[in-house]
């Protein structure tokens, strides 16, 4: 059965979502979980699959997982994957979600991906992953 998997960049989507929203920062929301599954809902409606998993990409001190995050990573079918918070800029992120995209486009575990995601970097790691 095809999947398909969605590739969320957690600090791009609270710093601009909070900003949209309700005009603060990432540090200045409080959100729910269920977030996660109303965008992979929305995933499943537009490309008409069940999702393989969701990979939750973020930054914490030293790699070590917060309270927060530690509740993301025990959701079912999402896999946090942590960069490292260098004073209030993320550290490495952009190559997890690159490294990611490329491993799932080589093993062709599935035939759509979706990223949520705002860094121009994150292009040419989308235009290699389609390429294969």
């Amino acid at each position: 059965m095809d999947r398909f998997a969605l590739l969320i960049d957690a600090g791009h989507l609270l710093a601009e979502g909070g900003k949209l929203c309700c005009g603060v920062g990432r540090g200045e929301i409080e959100w729910d979980p269920e977030l996660i599954r109303a965008i992979e809902n929305c995933a499943r409606d537009y490309c008409g699959l069940e999702a393989l998993r969701t990979y939750w990409y973020d930054a914490a001190p030293n790699a070590v997982p917060t309270r927060e995050q530690v509740k993301i990573a025990l959701l079912p079918r999402v896999k946090l994957r942590l960069g490292r918070l260098v004073g209030a800029k993320q550290k490495g992120v952009d190559s997890l979600i690159v490294r990611d995209l490329m491993t799932l486009a080589r093993e062709r575990a599935v035939p759509t991906m979706f990223l949520l995601g705002g860094d121009e970097d994150l292009r040419e790691g989308v235009l290699a992953a389609q390429e294969m």
